[in-house]
């Protein structure tokens, strides 16, 4: 495994680290390495997310041409539902 070191870290970030190590009984390492694999984890699913639009902007033009226009927003209706 490699190693990091990160300078100049804000006092009110280092503090938080150091109370979220001391409520869960674990050192600020791997509170710091948990945080970086959690920011790492959010960006990959993203960037995963990102490239799959234009696929669903194609599905989403197929389906409204096939129904002959655009098609409605699915949030008025599903609470039009919800509310019977």
């Amino acid at each position: 495994m490699q190693q990091l070191t990160v300078r100049n870290v804000p006092d009110d970030v280092m503090e938080a680290l150091r109370e979220e190590a001391a409520e869960g009984g674990r050192s600020v390492n791997v509170v710091a390495r948990s945080a970086l694999q959690e920011h790492i984890e959010r960006r990959r699913s993203l960037m995963r997310l990102s490239a799959r639009l234009p696929a669903m902007d194609a599905l989403r033009a197929r389906i409204a041409k096939r129904a002959g226009g655009p098609l409605d927003e699915s949030v008025p209706l599903i609470r039009e539902d919800r509310e019977r």
